[in-house]
Order: structure tokens, then sequence, then C-alpha cells
């Protein structure tokens, strides 16, 4: 019984000390793992402070709508390395991925509009946007229109700022940033329809005749075309020096005109200057040219003048004539000073001579 009962309480040491062992290299293990994993948790809650510094630093301010100046694809490129060596499991990787997105769809769009224009200028470079730069000489309708298609930010953009449209539903505003690369690129759009626009308006002036009634008329499509025409003074200086041209030739013929009417009208030049106050070149033409009106002015006030000099010579020469204002020293009673001009012819007496007859 002795031996027996010393087996089995060796026994039961042994099974004791066995589970004590595996308790501690369990607990051993499982404090091992907790380290590991705070470890990690530490480390990547620090580079994720550092990624988000870094995509934070590629926008001009803490608005986050306008870009660096400075960036680059490089940059945007390095960022999206340092993400990928993320741990699959950080759940703000994807988070990053997407912000690293949106930089990438304004980085190319605001290349994609820079590169519309010549020189070394950018149209929008940090938060400053240019739009009165020219375009590239080989610019064209289609590439401009290639432009809006990928780069033209819409109102259900994603990273726009969003807003109540007041209809009970929500649409998605945009930002200060994405309202300037859609407005170039309208601006754009339209500017390569300028040439048709332009022959459309000069040619409506030319086709109205220039008649007194029509002086009003002619104006105001004149300033109208003026008005298109200072849209494209920046981006298209050819353009605009080539309808300008056409412009003011025009206006030159309209002023010989308008010349030839203030002949037959006095005062015409007052009148034209009321007629012609929408348009600003057709008012300052009217001006430059006051010398071709003044003479016509002058002229017919000399006319005039003449004219009433002859009438009071006359009107002077007849009184002189019906009136005898000649002093008589006999004068005793004023009586009538009117002398007849035409008296009544005196009487005579006429004895007819009779014919001469030869006598033998």
């Amino acid at each position: 019984m002795g031996n027996k009962l010393k087996v089995i309480i060796t026994l039961v040491l042994i099974v004791l000390l066995g589970g004590v062992l595996t308790l501690y290299n369990y607990m051993e293990s499982n404090s091992t793992a907790k380290h590991t994993q705070n470890t990690n948790s530490q480390q990547t809650e620090k580079t994720d402070d550092k990624i988000q510094k870094q995509i934070d630093a590629l926008y001009f301010d803490e608005k986050k709508d306008f870009l660096v100046t400075d960036i680059s694809a490089d940059k945007i490129k390095e960022l999206n390395e340092q993400v990928d060596k993320l741990n699959e499991a950080t759940l703000v990787k994807e988070e990053y991925l997407e912000e690293i997105s949106v930089l990438q769809d304004r980085f190319e769009a605001q290349s994609a509009v820079n590169k519309l224009y010549q020189g070394k200028q950018a149209a929008i470079n940090g938060n400053q946007v240019k739009d009165d730069l020219a375009y590239n000489e080989d610019l064209t309708a289609e590439k401009v229109k290639k432009v809006k298609q990928e780069h033209y930010f819409m109102n259900d953009s994603e990273e726009s700022i969003s807003e109540s449209t007041g209809d009970g539903g929500n649409r998605q505003a945009l930002d200060k940033f994405q309202q300037a690369i859609n407005q170039l690129i309208d601006q754009a759009e339209n500017d390569m329809n300028a040439d048709k626009i332009l022959s459309e308006g000069i040619k409506k002036i030319e086709d109205i005749e220039i008649l007194d009634g029509n002086i009003g008329q002619i104006a105001q499509a004149m300033a109208d075309f003026d008005d298109e025409l200072e849209k494209i003074k920046d981006t298209l200086p050819d353009l605009y020096k080539e309808y300008d041209q056409k412009a003011q030739k025009y206006t030159d013929l309209f002023v010989e005109k308008v010349v030839e009417i203030s002949k037959t009208v006095p005062q015409y030049y007052n009148l034209l200057l009321i007629a012609v106050e929408p348009s600003q070149r057709l008012t300052a033409a009217l001006e430059d040219n006051f010398d071709l009106f003044t003479v016509e002015e002058t002229t017919t006030t000399e006319e005039e003048s003449t004219i009433e000099e002859t009438v009071t010579t006359i009107e002077t020469t007849s009184n002189d004539y019906y009136y005898d204002d000649t002093p008589d020293d006999d004068w005793t009673d004023p009586g009538d000073p009117w002398i007849d001009p035409e008296p009544d012819p005196v009487e005579t007496t006429h004895t007819e001579t009779p014919p001469f007859t030869e006598t033998t």
C-alpha cells in the first residue's frame, strides 16, 4: 500500500506540474503576442499620422481645395507607395487611398487646363487663377472638348461640399478649385467658337443700311459685337486684331455716310451723338471726326448770314427809294412826305401831222 500511494502521489504531482508549466507557457506566449500587437499598432499609428500629414501638405491650405504650388506627379506616386506598404488590416488604408485618388484627379485636371495656354505662366497656380492668358496657337475646339469630357467637375462629385437643394434632397456643391477648373474650360470652349460668333456679328452690322432712321440700330449691333470681341482680347490676340480691323473699316465707312447725311440735316452732329450712345466705338469715331461736321455747319451758318445781309440791303434801299427826307428851307407843313415813285403821266395834247403831200 505504501508503494502504491507513493506512485499515485508522484503521478498527481507530475500532472499538476505539467499543468502549471503549460499554463505558464500559455500566459507567457499571450503576453508576448499582446506586446507585439501593441508595438505594431503603435508603429502603424505613427505611420498613419505621417501619411496624413503628407497628404495634407499637398493642398494649398486647410480648405483642401486648391493644390500646393510645387505639387508634382512624383510626390503623389510616392504617397501611393507608402500607403501600399501599410498592413492590409489597417482600417485607414482605404481612406488614404481615396484621399490620394482625389488629389490625383485634381492634379490631372489642373495640368490639363494649364496646357491649354501658351507660355510659362499657369492658369492655376496654388490658389491663384488667371483667365486672361493667351491660348496655344494649335488649340482647337476638339481639344477643349476632350479636356471637358475628362476633367469637368459635376455637382455630384464625391469630394465636393454637400449642401441642401431646398427640394428635400441633397446635391454636391463645387468648391473653389472645381469652379475655377470648370470656368476656364467653359471660357476656352466659348472662345473656340469666337470666330463664328464675331463673323455673324460683323455681318449683322453690315446688313443694316446706313440711313438716318437706322443709326440707333447700328449702334446697338456694334455694341453687342464689341462686347464679344473684348472677351478674346487677351486669350486670342490674333483673332481679336483681325475683327477689330474689320470693325474699324466699317466705322470709317459709317462716318463718311453720316457726314453726307449731315449736309441736309441742320445740327445733325448733336443728334448723332445721342443715337450712337450705346456704342463706344462709334461715339469715339464721331468725336475724333468732329471737324468734318463743324465745317458743314459753319458753311450753312455763313450762307444764312449772307442771305440775311442781302435782305437787309434790299429793304434799306427800298426805303430810301420811297421815302423823301430831303430838308426843305421853306417847310411849313410836314404833310405827307411820301412820293409816288410812278406818278401818273402828264396829259399832253397830241396833234397828228397829216401825211406830206408833194405838189407840182
